[in-house]
């Protein structure tokens, strides 16, 4: 009786396993005709459908593991059954559940090779959103994903709203970091100007009026004309004139 009921329950648990690969294949399947029907958000259905698939890889990952575990139980099983017939259906169950385990195994490399890396670009994008939505937080986390990209066709611009972000959250040292860079590799960037001015309202917010002066002098020297060189020389002008005032009068 004994012998039978866990005859029943070792098959019941490999017509699970069995069952449970075809299941995830299935709603995976299913996954893909709905992501084809949608129109609509293409970005954000390829993200729905990464994130389907990711779970299904867990999942499938999570069952391999515990049909491991059943292994080794069965196996132990094995080594102190002395009876030889018993021995004999224990190696039969133990090979079904090898069989069924190298399926799932074949299953789970085919859904994550189905998983496309993540398009550096799609970050650029988001914190774009998040930036111009006032998400700082949301914002900084993508600009700096998209630049630990090696090649990124909009560096240059995440570069500088990474500056930004940093300069929105009070962070002023780092986004002095960031667009110092500018000066440094961008040379004819358009942001130039830009990254100047924001470098000396850093140092003017952290209360470095040496330093400031100095990149207020070398925006208005260099781009006179553009609004960012006018905003200098009213800097420039307005600390001369407080030198001026701060003088005793003899």
């Amino acid at each position: 009786m004994i012998r039978r009921m866990k005859k029943q329950t070792k098959f019941v648990l490999f017509l699970t396993c069995v069952g449970f690969v075809l299941f995830q294949s299935a709603c995976l399947k299913t996954r893909a005709q709905l992501k084809e029907e949608e129109d609509s958000s293409r970005s954000e259905q390829t993200s729905k459908a990464d994130l389907s698939r990711q779970s299904a890889v867990d999942e499938l990952k999570s069952e391999f593991n515990r049909m491991g575990s059943r292994l080794e139980e069965l196996e132990r099983a094995q080594h102190n059954e002395r009876d030889t017939e018993k021995m004999k259906k224990l190696e039969e169950r133990i090979q079904e559940l090898e069989a069924a385990q190298m399926k799932m195994l074949e299953a789970l490399k085919k859904v994550e090779g189905s998983i496309p890396p993540p398009d550096p670009v799609d970050s650029y994008k988001k914190g774009l959103e998040d930036f111009k939505a006032g998400r700082l937080d949301e914002a900084l986390k993508q600009f700096t994903v998209y630049l630990a990209h090696p090649d990124g066709k909009y560096k240059q611009d995440a570069l500088f709203y990474r500056g930004e972000t940093y300069f929105g959250l009070k962070q002023y040292k780092k986004a002095i970091v960031d667009f110092s860079k500018f000066p440094e590799t961008y040379h004819s960037s358009d942001y130039l100007p830009k990254a100047l001015l924001k470098v000396a309202l850093s140092f003017e917010a952290l209360g470095m009026k040496d330093d400031s002066a100095a990149f207020y002098q070398e925006l208005f020297d260099k781009y006179p004309k553009t609004p960012e060189g006018k905003t200098a020389r009213q800097k420039i002008l307005a600390s001369q004139g407080k030198s001026k005032s701060g003088k005793k009068q003899p």
